[in-house]
């Protein structure tokens, strides 16, 4: 199991914090991840949007929120497009929630540190493959920010990729996906999986398959997964996982294991 370690996590929401323009490439979480070594798209070009939220209640404070999505998979094509349609429901809820904040404030202030910031990964495990992984990143003032994980994982026709997609047989390849998440997770001290899947106990908890997996389940249903030219890696944030303190995991499983597991190899080739 790839975790991403809480002071890297920290870093990497400071990171965004501190970014003007955002970039489309992947905030790396820790060197030698998935993320880390998968091969990159070529002739990808960053887009960006921001607005800065104010409220009628309380125009001292403004509330900036940045998104950032690749263009340029396919020149504009279902995939671009499909990416650009997400990023945009994205940035409309984002600015639906700092409105709604800032309309919630009993004391209106002048507040400084806040920002909601979308960033974002783009791969191309195949011609038949295109991935996107967004990184939210929310600080309204808590002890802590908030940040969190979605993905896309599109066909050339700009679907969105799910099990039954991912595996020629789900009814099969399911319950060993599962078993081998749980094993993955199953350690360091835990008495559960994790909580994204009903926090099932260790040992035991592969006996029964969580509802997030089911043959018609996007793979961002499934855990946020991604695909890379290297196979797939399962994204679960501070409360997904355990705690805030135990930070992110980031699971990634081999594609050789995966096509053992019944994966279809050309999303790879």
């Amino acid at each position: 199991m790839r975790k991403l370690t809480f002071a890297a996590a920290i870093a990497a929401a400071i990171a965004l914090s501190q970014a003007g323009p955002l970039s489309a490439q992947w905030i790396e979480p820790e060197e030698g991840t998935f993320f880390a070594k998968a091969a990159r798209p070529e002739g990808l070009s960053p887009v960006a949007s921001q607005e800065s939220v104010t409220a009628g209640n309380c125009p001292q404070s403004a509330f900036p929120v940045r998104a950032s999505y690749p263009q340029g998979f396919d020149g504009g094509g279902p995939v671009d497009q499909a990416v650009k349609a997400k990023a945009g429901e994205f940035f409309s809820n984002a600015v639906k929630e700092a409105e709604d904040f800032l309309k919630g404030l009993e004391t209106c202030v002048a507040l400084e540190y806040l920002e909601y910031d979308l960033a974002s990964g783009p791969f191309k495990p195949s011609s038949k493959a295109f991935s996107v992984l967004f990184l939210w990143n929310v600080n309204t003032g808590g002890a802590h920010p908030s940040f969190g994980y979605a993905s896309m994982n599109l066909g050339p026709d700009g679907r969105e990729l799910t099990a039954a997609g991912l595996f020629a047989d789900p009814a099969k390849s399911l319950p060993l996906l599962w078993a081998r998440i749980v094993k993955d997770t199953c350690t360091g001290g835990h008495e559960t999986a994790p909580s994204y899947y009903g926090s099932p106990e260790c040992p035991g908890a592969a006996a029964t398959l969580p509802s997030q997996l089911a043959p018609d389940a996007t793979l961002d249903g499934m855990g946020h997964a991604v695909l890379t030219s290297l196979g797939i890696t399962f994204n679960l944030d501070p409360y997904d996982g355990w705690s805030w303190a135990e930070g992110p995991v980031n699971l990634d499983i081999p594609k050789d294991d995966l096509v053992a597991m019944g994966a279809s190899p050309e999303l790879w080739e």
